[in-house]
């Protein structure tokens, strides 16, 4: 007994067998999935956007009031904080481009007022105008200030940093990338575990353009369309490699 399947439309016929017919919907069910999971991927960082942007718009956050210090239900928050700059501790992230020149990220501690903490900050970049051996001699303004910024969780460490052995708290601290936990275990005094980007301000020695969020939604959309189009030329070929004018081959 024939086991293909036989199914006649027009002056047509559809035969395939067992086989083929599984290995088929497998393969069409796969490419489908994964343009199903773009979608989801799109629509799950368009959710992140849009928390990103709920956060950054609402209420400030005094850093001096607060005992809760969870980094993630604090990241992308507007903050505010009052204190002092503090020379001790900063850090010359290197190799950092801005318009085609180089120089560096610079990180410098902040005591808040009436505790015993510090926050990290990223001041911003500056020119490295005179080489990676003389890094730029200025002196931070330690009077009590209020500043305000956004709070960022620690940047990752680079793919292609090699060591973090180089990574020593000295007077003048040139780096390759800023590693808070490190950071944290060799500065002699407490800090929060996150950083806080400060706001753009007129007139700064330092430039604050800070990345922004990219949803890259166009790019997650691309591909859901991609393996939806694949998935419907597999269903095509199938059908087409499947099929035979009425009278041609045998049942």
């Amino acid at each position: 007994m024939d086991i293909s399947r036989i199914m006649k439309t027009g002056h047509y016929k559809f035969n395939t067998d067992p086989k083929s017919l599984i290995i088929a919907t497998m393969i069409i069910a796969v490419l489908i999935s994964l343009g199903f999971w773009q979608v989801a991927r799109r629509n799950e960082k368009l959710a992140i956007e849009q928390q990103i942007i709920n956060k950054n718009s609402g209420e400030v956050v005094q850093l001096n009031e607060i005992n809760s210090t969870d980094p993630r239900d604090l990241e992308y928050r507007k903050v505010q904080a009052n204190g002092h700059f503090v020379q001790q501790g900063i850090v010359y992230i290197d190799n950092i481009p801005h318009q085609g020149r180089y120089g560096f990220n610079v990180y410098a501690p902040f005591k808040l007022k009436g505790k015993e903490v510090y926050l990290l900050v990223n001041l911003g970049w500056i020119a490295n105008k005179n080489g990676r051996n003389f890094l730029p001699d200025f002196r931070m303004d330690e009077k009590e200030k209020t500043i305000t910024g956004s709070i960022r969780l620690p940047p990752k460490r680079p793919f292609v940093a090699s060591s973090t052995e180089q990574l020593k708290l000295k007077e003048k601290n040139l780096w390759l990338y800023m590693d808070l936990k490190k950071y944290a275990n060799e500065a002699p005094f407490d800090i929060y575990p996150f950083v806080i980007y400060l706001d753009p301000e007129k007139g700064a020695e330092f430039i604050r353009e800070w990345p922004v969020f990219n949803p890259k939604t166009a790019m997650h959309t691309g591909y859901a369309i991609m393996w939806f189009s694949l998935a419907f030329i597999a269903l095509i070929i199938f059908i087409y490699t499947s099929s035979r004018k009425c009278g041609e081959g045998t049942e």
